[in-house]
C-alpha cells in the first residue's frame, strides 16, 4: 500500500470496481463502508499538480458512482 500512496498524488483519474474500493479503504484502514463515501474520501486525498481528481466506481448492476472535484454525482 505504501508504494499505491507514494505514486496517489500524481494520479488524477481513477476508475475502478466496488470491491477495489473496499479493498483501497481497507489497505488505507478507513473505516467506512458506503462505496460513495470510499470515492468522495478517494477524491479528497492530495493532488501533487493544479488540477483535480476524477474517480469512477462501478458496482456490477448497480449504477456507476462517479466524483469529479469531491463532488458525487
Amino acid at each position: 500500500m505504501d508504494f499505491v500512496m507514494s505514486v496517489y498524488p500524481y494520479i488524477n483519474i481513477i476508475i475502478g470496481n466496488d470491491l477495489e474500493a473496499k479493498a483501497f479503504s481497507e489497505g488505507n484502514k478507513w473505516k467506512l463502508n458506503s462505496i460513495e463515501d470510499i470515492a468522495h474520501k478517494m477524491s479528497t486525498l492530495h493532488v501533487e499538480h493544479i488540477g483535480h481528481r476524477l474517480i469512477i466506481i462501478t458496482q456490477s448492476e448497480k449504477p456507476v458512482i462517479v466524483v469529479e472535484s469531491k463532488i458525487l454525482h
